[in-house]
């Protein structure tokens, strides 16, 4: 991310008079904007250094870090050498989607491929019932075989792949609707 890219968002931002961000990795965090009037602290600052990456001080103490991926509103950071998730959503969509989960709008889900490789085994069928921790599927990467586990109680509602499929990264391989 350049800082052209940094500065469109923020003209966008802009636009809206008052805004509210909330912030969900391992802990929540929120911020509000109003113009985008940056100010200017005593004791914190932040540069871009010349291989792209992100210089933060915070009184005496400097962070250093880098953007590693950007995914619609998810994020990757680099933090002194710690990698960092987040989602930056703005409230009303984080009431919106709390209102459809009230409301049980999120009970179907799919179950992804965590990464490339072949289906060797699929232990179950659609219509089946499953308890957390109980086996869905194996898969093989890299020449190790990963049991894949259920996160949840569920229905399996359909499975797109069987014995023998090779498989890409991400690709959604099983639906389910929570129990």
């Amino acid at each position: 991310m350049d800082f052209a890219h940094v500065e469109q968002i923020f003209l966008a931002m802009e636009k809206r008079r008052f805004q509210k961000y909330v912030v969900s990795g391992a802990k929540r965090y929120c911020f509000t904007t109003s113009g985008l009037k940056i100010r200017k602290r005593k004791n914190r600052g932040i540069q871009k250094d010349e291989d792209g990456r992100y210089q933060v001080s915070v009184g005496e103490q400097i962070y250093t870090g880098e953007l590693i991926q950007k995914k619609q509103n998810r994020y990757t950071v680099e933090v002194n050498g710690n990698r960092y998730e987040f989602v930056i959503e703005q409230d009303n969509t984080l009431r919106r989607k709390a209102h459809l989960a009230e409301k049980g709008h999120d009970k179907a889900f799919s179950l992804k491929s965590p990464m490339p490789g072949k289906i060797c085994e699929v232990f179950v069928a659609k219509g089946v019932s499953v308890k957390k921790g109980e086996p869905l599927l194996v898969l093989e990467a890299m020449k190790m075989q990963n049991q894949v586990l259920s996160s949840v109680d569920a229905t399996v509602t359909a499975v797109h792949v069987r014995k023998g499929d090779s498989v890409f990264g991400e690709q959604v391989l099983m639906e389910f609707e929570r129990q």
